[in-house]
């Protein structure tokens, strides 16, 4: 089952390539090795952080999923992938970033502040 199809109930044609502003129902990669945009939210419910995924970074090890249900799952490459960006509260987003293996999480205020990792 794909992604889109969990996601959604349907299949979803999306171009890889596309450049147009990302919506609450897309999910948007500029290329496949690229970091990936904004993620999905329900609506109605608006999302504490911004987060973003290294997924050249991601190995699949699932400590996020552990932390935030909901907030991620992994894609049929093994790779985690944001699903609900309002399915956890700030602390939970921020120890599942702490707790990744490989610091591919990326956390950001909604106003574009990266909060984590502080260090880049």
């Amino acid at each position: 089952m794909s992604f889109f199809k969990k996601l959604f109930g349907r299949e979803e044609d999306v171009e890889p390539d596309r450049t147009e502003t990302v919506t609450d129902a897309e999910i948007y990669f500029e290329e496949e090795d690229d970091l990936p945009g904004v993620a999905p939210t329900p609506p109605g419910r608006q999302p504490v952080l911004r987060i973003e995924i290294d997924r050249q970074s991601c190995t699949g090890m699932a400590e996020c999923i552990k932390i935030a249900p909901g907030v991620f799952e992994l894609d049929d490459e093994n790779i985690a992938v944001v699903v609900d960006a309002s399915a956890a509260t700030r602390e939970q987003l921020l120890k599942a970033a702490q707790e990744c293996p490989t610091q591919a999480i990326r956390l950001y205020e909604l106003d574009g502040t990266q909060i984590y990792p502080d260090w880049m």
